[in-house]
């Protein structure tokens, strides 16, 4: 089994927060909302599931107004979260691969 350094994690995570960034404003700048959609479905679902979780105290603390900012607020975190980690994902798969046909 292969170790994993610090390095390349960390290296991943930026790749993917590159990515996701990218992804998050092309939709938003786009006003597409085939992208758009297709960017906050993965934390609006986390978010419907386990909103019910999340204190009212944090939620009002985060998100003074509540409601539908608080609701799109935290699906956007979310799905931030989950594309970071899905183009992370991607990126060191594409780069073990790559490694594995260089040998």
């Amino acid at each position: 089994m292969q170790r994993v350094s610090i390095k390349a994690v960390l290296q991943a995570l930026l790749v993917g927060l590159g990515a996701a960034t990218a992804f998050a404003v092309s939709g938003f700048a786009l006003a597409s909302h085939v992208l758009v959609s297709a960017f906050i479905t993965p934390g609006a679902l986390v978010i419907a599931v386990f909103g019910r979780f999340i204190p009212s105290s944090i939620t009002y603390s985060i998100f003074p107004e509540g409601g539908g900012p608080a609701f799109f607020g935290f699906s956007f975190l979310l799905s931030m979260l989950f594309w970071i980690c899905a183009f992370a994902l991607l990126f060191s798969v594409a780069r073990q691969l790559r490694a594995t046909r260089k040998a």
